[in-house]
């Protein structure tokens, strides 16, 4: 059963936020494995019970071919791991080393073998075997075995957590599937669906979670449950969009198949989803009826982090409602909650609610503890997906490249193959080898032209992953330095105690913004702006470090607290440092520097 996934306004990210942010529990997981072992087409019983009837198998030049794989696969899971070991060592010295088919499809046995039985542990030696099968692949140069490598590779990835080569590999199949008119069934739109989510590509994510369903024939309940969590995901995507009346609709519809089918823990999630849109558009009452109803029906069936979650909405609510002790207990509680699940998610809204809860209360050491660990816990999320989106481009780029490599490798075997027949037939050499310039010519003029869209798009890729960086890193700066000031603001405000007075010294020699936080920043608006801080110089030569500072945080257009804040000065400091930022260009009153600076 395909679990929930959570939206989170502004400062809230949902599951894949959690230390294992593709896999949100052991059940999802044997779910996406027992896929894995079962998905191939066309599983027939054939008589395939010795090494050497597998060789004959795994010889065939068949797309097909997984029906057998299936079934060596299962013989050898039948067998003690070194018998199944040494079973497997017999294939490969019977097997054929020159035939392409029979080499890549052992690949495919033994790495889907090793993930089987060895999981995590071979992860290595998995993702080596399917990148020498994927070569062959197109050595072969057949799209259908590319695109059953390539699902076979992403679908493995998948249940190892690595969504960027799963994302990839996944969707190279389909494209390939769909070209050549073949149509898959719900679970490969299904999965393609689910690997989007978690990308944040959600209109990909809506697409092809509506052809899950459109493929979907089988009318039992099981079948019905899967429809219904999958109306639930595109409904989630749309509210990832904000677009909330389409996720309104689709909530209905997936809340229709849980009447349906008497799904009361489904009503519950789906409750509590419609929830946190309530909460978004501030219809307090509305939500909190429908995030207690999740709650306890998620902490009945034992969906602990779930639970948790939605007791941390209805927090929340509470303490905007002036109900800070009720809110009080149900964070604490959310926290036994989650600490019940192997892989818990949702930390991070409950560390955001945790924080507010008790600056409310005026404990201002816990709400400062929990605000640290929300921003690292946010910190370290978007730096994933950064970091994931760039493998994306890298694996395509890679594989671009391996594509020309096994070509010119073809080009050298031809060109041999025709020396070698020199004297037989040298004017039909020499005819060839002037035809085979002028294309290799070609292929390094096309290959040097997709070199140059690649490093383009690899450079705007870098560009936005900056962006995003130096809006994030400027942002917790400001957050950091608004608890510092609270901090100091509640404590000047009343008798300090000797615990207090530790934290005000601390606070004192705090270093907003430190030489390397500038350096750091500094990094990041260059790769934004490349010629920014040489143009300022160019142009007023004396120009000071301090005054650099300033004119890259007027860019960004800051408040003057938030650039007296970040730089550890009085707002009356930032204004002087403006007017002699002015003086240094020579700008009349009139002047607006920002407009100056944005030009530069």
């Amino acid at each position: 059963m395909q679990k929930n996934h959570y939206f989170s306004p502004v400062k809230f990210t949902d599951r894949e936020m959690s230390a294992y942010p593709f896999i949100k529990s052991f059940g999802r997981l044997l779910i996406t494995l027992f896929f894995i072992q079962t998905s191939f087409l066309c599983i027939a019983q054939t008589n395939i019970n010795t090494p050497d009837n597998w060789v004959k198998y795994l010889k065939v030049k068949d797309t097909l071919i997984q029906k057998n794989i299936e079934e060596i696969i299962n013989a050898l899971r039948k067998s003690e791991p070194f018998s199944a070991y040494a079973t497997l060592n017999e294939l490969e010295k019977k097997g054929d080393p020159d035939n392409k088919y029979f080499e890549l499809h052992f690949k495919i046995v033994k790495a889907l073998w090793l993930w089987n039985t060895q999981h995590w542990k071979a992860k290595k030696a998995v993702v080596q075997l399917f990148q020498q099968a994927l070569t062959l692949s197109y050595e072969i140069n057949k799209p259908l075995v590319i695109a059953e490598v390539s699902w076979n590779y992403g679908q493995t990835m998948y249940a190892a957590g690595d969504i960027a080569p799963a994302a990839m590999y996944c969707l190279n199949a389909m494209e390939i599937w769909e070209g050549k008119g073949v149509k898959k069934g719900p679970f490969e739109n299904f999965l393609l669906g689910e690997i989007f989510y978690h990308t944040r590509d959600y209109k990909k994510s809506i697409y092809y979670n509506k052809k899950s369903i459109e493929a979907t024939q089988d009318t039992s309940i099981t079948s019905k449950k899967e429809v219904m969590s999958r109306w639930n995901t595109v409904a989630l995507c749309w509210q990832k969009l904000k677009e909330y009346d389409s996720a309104f609709y689709y909530y209905g519809k997936a809340t229709q198949i849980s009447d349906e089918t008497n799904s009361l823990v489904w009503k519950g999630i789906i409750s509590g989803n419609r929830g946190q849109i309530y909460f978004i558009e501030r219809k307090y009452d509305i939500a909190k009826t429908l995030l207690t109803f999740d709650y306890l029906t998620s902490k009945k069936y034992r969906e602990w982090d779930n639970a948790a979650n939605s007791l941390q909405w209805v927090a929340r609510i509470n303490l905007l409602q002036g109900k800070k002790d009720s809110a009080l207990i149900q964070v604490k509680e959310a926290m036994q909650l989650l600490s019940k699940k192997i892989f818990p998610g949702y930390y991070q809204n409950l560390y955001y609610t945790t924080s507010e809860v008790y600056r409310a209360l005026g404990k201002n050491d816990s709400a400062y503890k929990y605000a640290q660990l929300y921003i690292q816990n946010y910190d370290s999320t978007e730096n994933a997906v950064a970091s994931s989106r760039l493998e994306i481009s890298q694996i395509k780029l890679n594989n671009l490249q391996n594509i020309l490599v096994i070509k010119n490798l073809q080009k050298e075997e031809d060109k041999a193959a025709l020396q070698r027949n020199f004297i037989i037939a040298a004017i039909i050499i020499l005819a060839f080898i002037a035809v085979l310039i002028v294309m290799n010519q070609r292929q390094k003029i096309k290959y040097q032209q997709q070199m140059v869209l690649q490093q383009k798009a690899a450079a705007e890729t870098e560009i936005n992953a900056a962006k995003e960086q130096m809006q994030l890193f400027t942002q917790n700066i400001i957050e950091k330095t608004t608890i510092i000031e609270k901090l100091e603001q509640q404590l000047n405000n009343k008798t300090i105690t000797a615990e207090q007075q530790e934290i005000m010294n601390e606070l004192s020699h705090q270093s907003i913004l430190t030489e390397a936080d500038w350096e750091k920043f500094k990094l990041l608006f260059e790769k934004i702006r490349p010629d920014f801080f040489s143009k300022i110089i160019k142009t007023a030569s004396n120009i000071t470090v301090a005054e650099q500072r300033m004119a890259a945080l007027i860019c960004l257009h800051l408040s003057t607290r938030q650039m007296a804040s970040m730089l550890g000065i009085s707002p009356n400091s930032v204004n002087k440092t403006k007017q002699r930022l002015r003086q240094r260009f020579n700008l009349e009153p009139e002047t607006n520097i920002e407009d100056i600076l944005e030009n530069m």
